[in-house]
């Protein structure tokens, strides 16, 4: 009986310090855990941030104990799824007239995505390895364009070791930008002992991205480091500005240090006094910004998340943040902006108006077979209501008895969330709206603005019977009403306008692309049946043809308005299939042409890669590397409106080493009259008449 009243006296002073929680600054009790209601809410204080984490964490431990006594597992987060002196004057952007050349293939005119190659009107940028190669070609130049006349040789004018992990690049103008994943310990090492710094293991995984000045192409300069706690999930880059995406775990006190000597009321205790005791850059993350001057650090700024700049939602919540970043790379001075989502993300799109990140809820809730059941009231927002009356996070609907029971999410469904950041005329970064969608993003092309609406392609149920794809038309608009907000002001929401579905039953979706007002979908099962969906009225999206024929598509290309361009694999032989579309009757699309290479050995990396697709216009010239059989390279295809394709070139980097693989070509840029092509091995510049190898730059060594 002594042992009874120590553990209920335990459990009152508990619940008493939660409550204590609960009353600070806002009425989080309101914040209740619903998937049907994804809208963000801001925190006014960094107080109320505090609070709200402390109680999130708080709640998760009680929840966490109960379900270990209880037999029971849940998934909380609920998702499945990694130096020149500066004066301030922007450099002067090249200009190099009437030299065409290539930007990266991208999704939408405007936004650049960063890339491993990049070129200008005279230079080629290979992120090689650890390595950031400067390539030039050589010849006689044009007073004129400053543009090469006639390609006689090339070379690498500039190698410079990266530190990390590099994963791709920018190039604007001057400057080259380079992202990267480096650790805590070197950030630490480069702002130095006088800033004040989060306490971090030192083996911390950070993002970086490094802005080089390639003024002088021969000479790169490292001129600022931008690095924020987190896992790179994409970056853009529209005119001067860069946006980076990444996604990091909430910190907060190690709980696995708290004693258990007391048993369950004992351990929860002491979790309670070390989150309480726990400071708000604990759990936040932090940026580190690093500027340059005359070869040394000229300044540093260590920032923690702006609370204001912060929202949490009642559907999407766990133990990530997701945060947005935005700076001026025309201004090494420009402050670097920031805001703040408590969950997470996997896919990002971008619009010049819009950055949108979706990600898909898998959470399960499993009962175990002794049949025991989980009823405990727990607010995963709010706070642990011992004694059960508050709001519990299970939806009606579901049977918590039930042993069978284990639906996708609380409410039986995958559901994709889908949370917009508006992009402000300065660069800034504010969050807009939230929405939620059926089913699952198959990547980013699934996504897309236009005419001020956002479209989304989903799936659910792939590999069943039961699959279906689908169509939304989202449009922000208030919920007054709907959602109280303990938290700030109501934000608004994306609010489903239109939709059809029901689209190839039992297929399986392999390939999205919107047009204007057009969306274009492949699924597979046996045939590849190519979709043509009208959305030249929003609220009433509808399918308008489709077309069957072997094998699928997995990356489909525009060429104009009615015509596609489709790599995927073929039918029978599981080769590599490059095809052409004609869509200009939707009702009845039709294939115009369609070659195969290989079998299902083959591989092509522009399969599952865009970046790796490369498609001349004013030439209709085709460019896709491929592996087939014993060969390997960039192969080169006429594309003609009415008759399809036709084989133009192999261009082959083998003879550039001795390790095939290191052959494999990744990229083809053109300059001017000439095409460069990037592999393992080097850079190969041919000329984009003829064909002929004009020059080779061995990059073997370089790493």
């Amino acid at each position: 009986m002594r042992m009874l009243a120590t553990k209920i006296a335990t459990w009152s002073a508990f619940a008493l310090s939660l409550s204590a929680l609960s009353v600070a600054c806002m009425p989080l009790s309101d914040l209740t855990f619903d998937t049907s209601h994804p809208e963000m809410v801001a925190f006014g204080s960094c107080n109320e941030l505090s609070t709200f984490l402390k109680t999130q964490a708080l709640t998760k431990a009680r929840f966490k104990q109960n379900a270990f006594d209880m037999g029971t597992t849940f998934d909380v987060n609920g998702f499945a799824s990694e130096r020149p002196t500066i004066d301030g004057t922007p450099s002067p952007i090249p200009q190099v007239a009437n030299v065409p050349f290539s930007e990266t293939n991208l999704q939408e005119v405007g936004v650049d995505e960063a890339d491993i190659f990049k070129v200008d009107g005279t230079h080629a940028f290979a992120l090689h390895g650890n390595t950031l190669v400067i390539i030039e070609a050589l010849g006689d130049v044009d007073p004129t364009t400053g543009g090469i006349l006639k390609v006689t040789g090339g070379r690498v004018v500039a190698e410079v070791p990266v530190s990390g992990k590099p994963y791709d690049m920018f190039l604007y103008g001057n400057r080259v930008v380079v992202m990267t994943r480096t650790s805590f310990q070197e950030v630490k090492l480069l702002v130095g002992a006088s800033a004040e710094l989060p306490k971090r293991p030192s083996g911390k995984d950070l993002l970086k991205a490094i802005v080089f000045d390639v003024t002088d192409r021969s000479k790169p300069v490292v001129e600022r480091e931008v690095a924020v706690e987190g896992s790179y999930l994409s970056s853009r880059r529209i005119e001067n500005q860069l946006y980076i995406v990444s996604h990091a775990g909430l910190g907060g006190p190690d709980v696995s240090q708290a004693s258990s000597v007391l048993g369950d009321a004992g351990w929860l205790m002491n979790v309670n006094q070390l989150i309480q005791g726990a400071a708000l850059d604990q759990w936040m993350p932090y940026t580190f910004d690093i500027r340059y001057g005359a070869g040394a650090v000229s300044s540093t700024s260590v920032e923690p998340a702006d609370c204001t700049s912060t929202y949490a939602s009642r559907a999407t919540n766990g133990d990530e943040a997701l945060g947005v970043y935005s700076f001026d790379l025309s201004d090494p001075q420009s402050k670097l902006k920031s805001t703040t989502i408590m969950g997470d993300g996997a896919i990002v799109y971008a619009s010049k108006e819009s950055i949108v990140v979706a990600l898909t809820n898998y959470a399960q809730l499993k009962y175990e077979s002794d049949g025991g059941s989980n009823n405990d009231d727990v607010n995963l927002f709010g706070g642990w209501d011992p004694f059960g009356t508050g709001g519990t996070i299970f939806n009606d609907d579901i049977d918590t008895t039930d042993t069978t029971t284990e639906p996708a999410d609380v409410s039986g469904r995958e559901v994709t969330y889908l949370h917009r950041f508006a992009l402000g005329a300065d660069g800034g970064v504010a969050y807009h709206a939230t929405g939620q969608v059926d089913g699952w993003i198959l990547n980013q092309f699934s996504l897309s603005e236009f005419g001020g609406y956002l479209r989304v392609a989903t799936q659910r149920d792939r590999e069943t019977f039961d699959a279906e794809s689908m169509i939304f038309v989202l449009k922000a608009s208030s919920k007054s009403g709907i959602l109280q907000a303990p938290l700030g002001d109501q934000s608004e929401f994306l609010q489903i306008v239109g939709e059809t579905r029901n689209i190839a039953v039992g297929e399986d979706l392999y390939a999205a692309r919107f047009q204007g007002e057009r969306a274009y979908l492949v699924t597979f099962q046996e045939m590849d049946p190519l979709w043509t969906i009208d959305l030249s009225k929003p609220t009433e999206p509808r399918v308008r043809g489709d077309l069957w024929i072997p094998g699928y598509s997995t990356y489909l290309h525009p060429i104009d308005k009615d015509q596609l361009l489709a790599v995927g694999r073929a039918g029978l032989s599981d080769g590599i299939k490059l095809s052409l579309f004609d869509v200009s009757d939707m009702d009845f699309p039709r294939a115009v042409d369609e070659i195969e290479r290989g079998t299902s050995s083959s591989t092509c990396e522009a399969l599952e890669e865009h970046r790796a697709f490369r498609y001349l216009d004013d030439e209709r010239l085709l460019f896709v590397p491929m592996e087939h059989a014993t060969e390997r390279g960039l192969y080169v295809f006429s594309v003609d409106s009415s008759f399809g394709f036709s084989d133009v070139a192999h261009i082959d980097h083998t003879f550039l080493a001795d390790n095939k693989e290191a052959a494999t070509v990744r990229r083809a840029y053109r300059i001017g009259n000439y095409l460069y092509s990037y592999s393992g091995a080097g850079v190969l510049i041919n000329d984009l008449t003829t064909m002929e190898m004009a020059a080779g730059i061995d990059l073997i060594d370089v790493r």
